[in-house]
């Protein structure tokens, strides 16, 4: 954030460096489309936190949390899950081996003498009772020893893309976890990373459009609130985009990009840039902004009314 008082206009310059022409303006422009924030008081953004998850996002948000009762529960089979089954009578009398066998899109496996049995929706526990049970009542086996195990988990898959440290494909082992969770198993953010993940959940009526639940990281990192952590089932994709950047230029210390991870002012900008350059022109600071990231505009702002509060300063 930025101190009160005037910015630093300390100006370092190695031996034999040209001292720049005085009056230089200073100019900040941003570089990538930035939300469009409104000039509020330091008060107002306290307490009514520019949050880019609405009341819409929010409540998708808590819908999703539901599914989190069935993460204690174990496991469910799914299509494309591979299950290791092994009757230890047949492999006592060398008919068959460990099966390997991939779960079909249909929620099958087929099996030797069986035949095609029904696994999806269940644990391995319940396979494993249910083979049980069809070989003693088939006469096949009396008392068999069965064991399922899930040798490869495929059903619930969750897309990470965008601004994390490693992107990719990722299976769920449970049958529910939690954005925090997940964005964990992918690294985390980036560095560059904005404040926001936007989830995209497959639309179950169809129409072809993802559901898309914004969830604001900031919020949620820093006040650790269970309703506002998503919760992700499988067939997901999560997406945090790059932060929005703005580029301070002219005679500041530290001219550059500068990522927008939260709500930031027009001081607190030059401020991130080093405060100003002795030879600055700090009655004509220009503002270079992009409207709905088509339509530029600027704005000439007295940075002096600002510090001095006659004049707002702006996000």
């Amino acid at each position: 954030g930025c101190t009160t008082g005037r910015l630093a206009r300390n100006v370092i310059r190695e031996p034999g460096e040209e001292a720049a022409q005085p009056s230089e303006p200073v100019r900040v422009k941003e570089i990538a489309p930035a939300p469009a924030f409104t000039q509020r008081s330091a008060e107002e953004m306290e307490l009514a936190k520019f949050s880019p998850s609405s009341a819409l996002d929010r409540m998708r948000i808590r819908e999703t949390r539901k599914t989190l009762s069935e993460r204690e529960m174990d496991y469910r089979v799914g299509a494309d899950d591979v299950l290791e089954i092994s009757v230890f009578e047949w492999e006592m009398n060398q008919e068959t081996r460990t099966l390997a066998l991939t779960v079909s899109k249909s929620g099958a496996v087929a099996m030797p003498v069986l035949g095609t049995i029904q696994v999806a929706g269940k644990s391995v526990e319940q396979i494993q009772s249910f083979i049980s049970k069809e070989l003693e009542t088939r006469n096949l086996i009396a008392n068999p020893r069965v064991a399922v195990v899930v040798k490869e988990h495929r059903s619930r898959r969750v897309s990470a893309i965008g601004a994390v440290n490693l992107p990719g494909i990722y299976a769920l082992q449970e049958n529910a976890t939690t954005l925090t969770d997940f964005l964990a198993l992918a690294g985390g953010p980036a560095a560059d990373a904005a404040s926001v993940a936007y989830i995209l959940k497959p639309n179950a009526d169809s129409t072809g459009e993802p559901q898309k639940i914004a969830v604001d990281l900031d919020e949620l990192f820093k006040t650790r609130r269970n309703e506002l952590d998503a919760a992700l089932a499988g067939g997901e994709v999560v997406y945090v985009p790059v932060a929005p950047q703005v580029f301070v230029y002219g005679s500041v210390l530290q001219p550059g990009s500068i990522s927008l991870k939260k709500p930031t002012t027009f001081l607190e900008a030059l401020a991130l840039a080093g405060g100003f350059q002795d030879n600055a022109d700090t009655a004509r600071v220009r503002l270079n902004r992009k409207l709905r990231g088509v339509r530029e505009q600027s704005l000439y702002i007295n940075v002096d009314r600002l510090e001095n509060g006659k004049e707002q300063d702006p996000y």
